[in-house]
């Protein structure tokens, strides 16, 4: 059995690792969506030479990660507060954790080498 102060040492590990995630996302989001949104034209002093098909696909794995790292946040938060893990919540996690990965997996396949 965990007591409430190491279920909440977690949930600060957790919550580290959403913001880390969420935020690094975000940056290559901010960064990266304009010239890939325009592939092989000059955007922003950069050039995108992929087709479209991978930059929506690098894209939405961005965007699957970033859901992960919110997912992550709101979890250690949970544990934060409360002290408890949640069944419901940890499921929730694991769920979105599948998703990154089937996307992910998808990806592989639509992007070269």
């Amino acid at each position: 059995m965990r007591t409430p102060r190491t279920v909440r040492a977690m949930g600060w590990l957790l919550l580290a690792c959403g913001v880390f995630l969420v935020g690094l996302m975000s940056y290559l989001w901010v960064v990266l969506a304009p010239a890939m949104a325009h592939p092989g034209d000059l955007t922003g002093g950069t050039t995108f030479t992929g087709t479209a098909e991978q930059a929506r696909t690098i894209l939405t794995v961005f965007g699957a990660v970033l859901v992960f790292g919110l997912g992550s946040i709101g979890y250690g938060l949970w544990l934060i507060v409360t002290g408890r893990r949640s069944i419901a919540m940890m499921i929730g996690v694991l769920v979105l954790a599948a998703v990154l990965i089937a996307i992910s997996w998808r990806a592989m396949a639509v992007l070269p080498g």
